[in-house]
């Protein structure tokens, strides 16, 4: 059995990673009660429909730190940070955030037209560096990975 490496068309998009530094608006960052999560997925989920992304499903968890320093572990704290996945039309998103560092990180995985998907991901930053305070941010595009075929 051979495997032959081949990339990805041009026409693909890439994965992105969205790291926002700094962030002044803490309780953003925070996960709150059952009511605040609740209210934050819908935050996030509205700025991604604004970006152009299609929302078809999402969870927010609550995170936190075990023993190890992991994040291994859900919290019931209202001051912990949270995991905010997103089904997109596209693929997925999803929203990570550190309120201990004022950190959040944003990863995208998306398919189809690149311009369309760069665009929309260009106004997500734009309004989650808004929604979150940011004071630094940085985007990093990740290479496609090649396709695998096995004979």
């Amino acid at each position: 059995m051979s495997v032959v490496h081949t990339a990805l068309p041009e026409s693909d998009s890439p994965l992105w990673r969205i790291g926002l530094y700094h962030c002044k608006r803490v309780a953003r960052l925070q996960v709150g009660n059952r009511l605040a999560a609740k209210d934050t997925a819908e935050r996030l989920d509205n700025l991604l429909l604004l970006a152009g992304f299609s929302v078809i499903r999402s969870a927010i968890r609550r995170r936190a730190p075990s023993a190890q320093g992991d994040f291994d572990t859900y919290s019931k704290e209202s001051e912990h940070g949270y995991t905010h996945k997103v089904s997109i039309g596209q693929s997925s998103i999803v929203f990570h955030t550190y309120p201990e560092w004022g950190t959040v990180t944003i990863s995208i995985e998306t398919c189809g037209d690149l311009a369309y998907c760069r665009n929309a991901m260009h106004k997500l930053v734009d309004s989650s560096k808004l929604f979150f305070g940011a004071v630094e941010f940085i985007v990093v595009e990740a290479p496609a990975l090649p396709l695998v075929y096995r004979k």
